[in-house]
């Protein structure tokens, strides 16, 4: 700081200074300023990143719940019976503590198949019937019962009637010391696998955008080609996986894959089974 006068006293101090140190001066004392406050001149806002050429998914991913058993929450008994007659409800709903199950969007998801094995049963599944004239995504099972096959239809037979008039009776007595066809077994898990398959999903497309005059070509899966006159991000409600094909100006054609795995989901489950064997 040797040779420039000492910024104390005020005003005065730039007396007799020359236009080149006074100008010298307000430089020092403005970059002072910057540097203490650090906001005294306006900073440009942060700019958004470049969003790239791209495909993506817009709906919610598919998500399974804990379904209700006889309209009871999954795990509010300490275990389930073999020979239980139960109603397994994936309708989107909530259970009695305000917990969400089912699927969390039965208007776009449906259960696809589901599958219970009993860990002390071996390889055999528990067959899970899906009646026809119960509401959708509604099935019933009995607990470790694996129906013969009826030989007409195909199907397998129920181990009791499936009433649902006037409405679901699921349950029945039950009696381990009664004569029935369920083999004796100890306590086990019963283990299930669930998936569930979209009806439609939402996608994205983002594309540059266009000169005026110029025009995107696309095909979608399952659908015929569209005309774009502009870029940006498009959306597509579709109902199949498959190649998205754009014609660019100037005919260069880019493919972009809508997955399979955008239409499912999948869960796995676990509820204790109770004991059962001769008196």
């Amino acid at each position: 700081m040797r040779g420039l006068p000492v910024l104390v006293g005020g005003p005065h101090c730039l007396k007799g200074a020359t236009m080149k140190t006074r100008t010298t001066l307000i430089l020092l004392l403005l970059s002072m300023l910057v540097l203490v406050s650090g906001c005294f001149f306006p900073r440009e806002p942060d700019r958004e990143p470049d969003v790239e050429e791209g495909l993506f998914l817009l709906s919610d991913e598919g998500t399974i719940y804990e379904p209700l058993l006889n309209g009871m929450p999954f795990g509010y008994n300490r275990y389930v019976q073999p020979g239980q007659k139960l109603k397994v409800d994936w309708r989107t709903d909530t259970d009695q503590y305000g917990n969400p199950s089912g699927l969390a969007d039965d208007l776009r998801w449906r259960i696809n198949e589901v599958t219970i094995l009993l860990s002390e049963r071996g390889a055999a599944e528990d067959t899970v019937f899906w009646p026809s004239h119960y509401p959708e995504n509604v099935a019933l099972w009995f607990v470790g019962w694996t129906g013969p096959i009826e030989g007409i239809s195909g199907l397998p037979y129920l181990m009791e009637p499936a009433s649902l008039q006037p409405f679901l009776k699921p349950s029945y007595p039950w009696d381990s010391c009664a004569p029935h066809p369920i083999p004796a077994y100890p306590e086990q898990m019963a283990q299930i696998w669930v998936d569930a398959v979209a009806e439609w999903v939402e996608v994205g497309l983002i594309l540059d955008k266009l000169e005026a005059g110029d025009e995107y070509l696309i095909e979608w899966p399952g659908i015929p080609v569209v005309t774009h006159w502009s870029g940006g991000e498009l959306r597509k409600k579709i109902d199949t996986a498959g190649i998205v094909f754009v014609t660019k100006p100037g005919g260069e054609i880019i493919e972009y894959e809508i997955p399979v795995d955008f239409f499912w989901c999948d869960a796995f489950f676990e509820r204790l089974v109770g004991p059962s064997g001769p008196c």
